[in-house]
């Protein structure tokens, strides 16, 4: 979360990059271990707490028991715009086989929490074996 606010303390609180936000979450790992792209799209300050906070779950959580825990394993995070909404896309490859929890933690109640309640989008996670899906859905004219 510190890392989105230094983001938005360097823009004066205003409108900040969305690869600035990924990329600055990604940084304490190794960079070659990421794949980040897509097109430039500016996020309102609560937008980019929210999506940061969002960003270091997922990220904390693929090098606890994710993609991230074992050499090898990469994260490919995506993003696209249609119809004034922010569409995100998080894949872990080649970690660990994983399987859906039973019971849901706190990490993933955060990524819902934060994505439906604070931003008013879709948070959809996927527990593939080979790895965790995660396709967000952010209106981008929505006031928060």
């Amino acid at each position: 979360m510190s890392r989105a606010y230094g983001v938005l303390s360097r823009e004066n609180w205003t409108e900040v990059s969305i690869e600035e936000l990924v990329t600055q979450e990604a940084a304490p790992f190794d960079p070659q271990r990421f794949s980040i792209a897509g097109p430039p799209v500016k996020l309102r300050p609560q937008q980019a707490l929210s999506l940061g906070m969002v960003m270091h779950e997922l990220t904390t959580n693929a090098a606890k028991y994710g993609a991230l825990s074992k050499q090898g394993g990469k994260v490919d995070i995506g993003w696209s715009v249609r119809d004034q909404c922010l569409g995100l896309a998080w894949r872990e490859i080649d970690g660990p086989p994983i399987v859906e929890p039973k019971h849901g933690g706190f990490g993933l109640s955060l990524v819902k929490g934060e994505i439906e309640y604070r931003l008013g989008g879709t948070a959809e996670t996927f527990f593939d074996p080979t790895g965790l899906t995660v396709s967000i859905s952010i209106p981008l004219d929505r006031k928060t």
